[in-house]
């Protein structure tokens, strides 16, 4: 049998600490029908040294050397060079099951899915932190595009970060003909992940771990800057989409409560920051929002 080829699609920069254990990860795999794009960001550490000694007669790592550009513009460049007729992106501080992709590919196999949503844990400290989140539903079951995007708007931590992210999902390539990463852009899965929903003809949730994300959190109000406010505006933009597609019949309160859940969580971070006129637009922006009004939907109706 002839199986597909799979481009896994990794952005590097700075992770020297976590890169040997992802591509271990990534060697162990059973799946073996893979072409690895290791998109090297500019990093200054030895982070690429690293996984070129470890790949060095594995002939399925390529590697492709850019100036510093993002994420986002690292994963394009991944995305451009890609062959495959599958895209999973891993992040390199991030790991997979040794099982990872070939469940995910009988999955969609199984199903003719565009897209594959894993499950997938949290890793912390050496320890794994797994979630449960259908213990009685289908191993597999076919979505709705509304379904994943109301994930996205949850207000929990697991279906939001299941939804929202781009990692541990399995995706048919063709998904990204005309979608591509914000270059730039801070939590930049958020302006394509619905897009990439509503591309989908069959969306599928595999209720498997496939995934562990790493949990590096050193507190998101020290590390705060003002590209945080990208997220606003992805929430602005998916809202102002859904509110043109009547016949999806999308429940906006939810998009409504994550967006002032979002305004009024980065309006605590930025006070005191120095940042005057950003601060000020933003608390305007939460005055009008507990009152029902928004804005950004202001400003585009006029």
């Amino acid at each position: 049998m002839n199986f597909p080829l799979i481009s896994i699609v990794i952005p590097v920069y700075n992770v020297e600490a976590y890169i040997e254990h992802c591509i271990h990860n990534i060697l162990s795999q059973t799946y073996r029908n893979l072409e690895v794009i290791i998109v090297n960001d500019g990093s200054p550490d030895d982070s690429i040294k690293i996984a070129k000694e470890l790949t060095k007669d594995d002939p399925r790592f390529i590697y492709i050397d850019k100036e510093n550009g993002g994420q986002s513009d690292a994963r394009n460049v991944g995305l451009d060079c890609a062959s495959g007729d599958y895209i999973f992106f891993c992040d390199p501080d991030d790991f997979m099951f040794e099982k990872s992709i070939e469940n995910l590919y009988y999955a969609s196999a199984l199903t003719n899915a565009d897209m594959v949503v894993g499950s997938f844990c949290h890793f912390k400290e050496g320890m794994f932190y797994l979630y449960n989140p259908d213990k009685d539903g289908a191993m597999l079951s076919r979505i709705s595009a509304k379904e994943a995007i109301e994930g996205m708007d949850s207000m929990e931590d697991y279906p939001f970060l299941r939804y929202s992210a781009v990692w541990g999902k399995l995706f048919k390539k063709h998904l990204f003909e005309t979608i591509r990463f914000p270059k730039g852009k801070y939590a930049e899965d958020q302006f394509i992940m619905w897009k990439l929903y509503l591309a989908s003809k069959v969306i599928v949730r595999y209720q498997s771990d496939v995934y562990a994300y790493r949990v590096n959190y050193k507190g998101l109000t020290q590390n705060y800057s003002l590209s945080h406010l990208d997220f606003i505006e992805a929430i602005e933009e998916r809202i102002h989409t859904l509110m043109e597609m009547p016949e999806l019949d999308y429940p906006m309160e939810l998009a409504l409560n994550q967006y002032k859940f979002a305004l009024k969580r980065n309006l605590s971070m930025l006070e005191g920051k120095g940042f005057i006129k950003e601060e000020e637009e933003l608390r305007e922006k939460v005055e009008y929002a507990d009152k029902g009004e928004y804005l950004f939907l202001k400003n585009i109706r006029e």
